[in-house]
């Protein structure tokens, strides 16, 4: 059977023929997607590697946080220590190893944030809250970031006259924000700062706001400070405020 006159037949070869005449750039071709899959793939698989290792890391970090003192005998699960001093020390020790072999993880933050507190621990208070403000700008999470500027804010206000401005300043602009997740715990340390200050015009006020938004007539749904609130506002009379 004769298939030169056939329209299909000669498409096919013409087809051949020009593939054959850019066969070089169709081989580049293929490399180059075989390059970019493999290369894809290989950045995943490093990736999830480092997360991987990243979270050993830090639950290794972690036995020693929740280390306990002055017990010689323990099991393979858990850390003891001689004192609370070498606990800490300890602790803060393993999370700052940890954030430097991981400093471009997703766990870099928490790294700093918990050898903050083990800092903290051991009377390091300036150093503590170095890593702090450090480690808040390394979180993308905003809730996350909101639960540690609350914790900055708290250590601020223990401290001299202008940390204490500073303090107050975060949990104010904190306060504005009515959407966040922290919304509720920022007025109620609001209003105790101001309350153990005797300024009980000012506690009364963000306690007021906690209330009137989370202070709900259903008991299972009401805010966990309404009690307590509610509480010391009662020891409230025109003569104290």
């Amino acid at each position: 059977m004769d298939f030169s006159q056939n329209p299909i037949i000669e498409a096919y070869y013409k087809t051949i023929e020009k593939l054959g005449e850019y066969k070089t750039y169709i081989i580049y071709g293929i490399i180059f997607i075989a390059i970019f899959v493999l290369s894809f793939w290989g950045y995943a698989y490093y990736k999830n590697y480092s997360r991987a290792v990243a979270h050993k890391d830090f639950i290794a970090a972690l036995k020693c946080y929740d280390g306990v003192v002055g017990v010689t005998k323990y099991d393979d699960s858990g850390i003891s220590f001689s004192s609370e001093n070498e606990k800490w020390q300890q602790t803060a020790k393993a999370f700052e190893e940890g954030y430097r072999a991981h400093r471009g993880s997703e766990l870099a933050p928490f790294f700093l944030a918990f050898q903050s507190e083990s800092l903290l621990k051991c009377g390091k208070r300036a150093d503590a809250l170095t890593l702090l403000r450090q480690a808040i700008n390394l979180f993308s999470d905003k809730n996350i970031r909101d639960i540690y500027k609350i914790k900055l804010a708290l250590m601020l206000l223990d401290g001299g006259a202008k940390d204490v401005e500073l303090g107050l300043n975060e949990l104010k602009a904190l306060s504005t924000q009515s959407d966040s997740a922290v919304h509720e715990r920022v007025l109620y340390h609001l209003g105790l700062y101001y309350w153990n200050q005797k300024k009980f015009n000012d506690a009364k006020g963000y306690w007021q706001l906690l209330l009137s938004k989370y202070g709900s007539y259903d008991p299972k749904k009401a805010s966990v400070y309404a009690e307590e609130i509610k509480e010391k506002l009662e020891l409230l009379n025109p003569e104290t405020l």
